[in-house]
């Protein structure tokens, strides 16, 4: 799913001025959304599709970049829906059903996941050009 983000014509535009790159974006959400799934219990991922869950979690890990980075949302339920391949009112319906509390409740932790691995590229971005 992040890959087909990553392809997507329109992300580059939306990325502009985010000081995000489309590579780094592709990562970010990869990063979250793993942190996001470990934690889920069984009982929460059990009896979704599996597919449509994680486009929601996508989703998701998209606002944490967003608010990590204090600017608007890259990924709309319109776009993320057409780049998916899903339904947007799935993906509405699995953030207010099974994930929205639990975001929530970690939102904290998986902005700091997310600033801490932006920190990591960033500065390896300097050494790169700078060095």
């Amino acid at each position: 799913i992040a890959s087909n983000i990553r392809e997507s014509p329109e992300i580059p535009k939306r990325l502009k001025g985010k000081n995000l790159i489309v590579e780094e974006y592709e990562m970010l959400l990869i990063v979250i959304s793993k942190k996001f799934l470990n934690l889920l219990s069984r009982k929460v991922r059990g009896g979704v599709q599996p597919y449509p869950f994680a486009v929601s979690i996508i989703y998701l890990a998209d606002r944490v970049v967003s608010r990590t980075i204090q600017k608007k949302p890259i990924l709309t339920q319109h776009i993320l829906a057409n780049i998916a391949d899903s339904a947007e009112f799935t993906i509405r319906d699995h953030v207010y059903r099974f994930l929205g509390d639990l975001y929530h409740k970690h939102e904290a932790e998986l902005m700091e996941l997310c600033q801490t691995h932006m920190n990591k590229k960033s500065q390896n971005r300097e050494k790169y050009f700078y060095n």
